[in-house]
């Protein structure tokens, strides 16, 4: 039996490394840059262009209608719909905070990241909300770019 378990796992590391996977509790800085960045956006430490953060095909799923953004402007067009929401909500002093990762894998060029969340505000009513965001990425030469970021509200 334990010889088999040994062939097992020397199947896996072969297969897991010749596909080229790595997994880390910790993704690196500069796949983390673009979701601080973003981060700092939504909390109004930055104001920077997020379809900078995005590839030219990303794409935003959130929890409220039209639900889905996508394309070159994917990211500018969803954080106009979420102001417009905090408008109409006078929403004041959002904050965004990240726990730290659930998973992270990256395979070459591409990554994948789930990140605990837990937003916040004051406005009409107090305003609390833990979930995940999970995210894809790309490395576009030298730099990583969000491919797709999901909002999923924990129950």
């Amino acid at each position: 039996m334990t010889r088999i378990r040994i062939v097992v796992l020397a199947v896996l590391a072969v297969v897991l490394f010749d596909a080229g996977v790595a997994f880390a509790a910790q993704p690196p800085s500069n796949v983390m840059a673009p979701v601080r960045t973003l981060l700092a956006v939504t909390d109004g430490r930055s104001n920077v262009n997020l379809d900078t953060l995005f590839t030219p095909d990303g794409v935003v799923i959130d929890e409220s209608a039209p639900y889905l953004w996508s394309g070159p402007h994917a990211g500018s067009q969803w954080w106009a719909h979420v102001r417009g929401m905090f408008v109409a909500m006078h929403m004041r002093g959002f904050n965004a905070a990240a726990g730290p990762p659930i998973e992270y894998s990256q395979t070459g060029a591409r990554a994948y990241l789930i990140l605990p969340m837990t937003l916040s505000g004051t406005g009409l009513k107090p305003f609390h909300e833990k979930g995940t965001l999970t995210f894809t990425f790309r490395r576009i030469v030298a730099d990583w770019k969000i491919s797709s970021e999901v909002w999923t509200t924990a129950l």
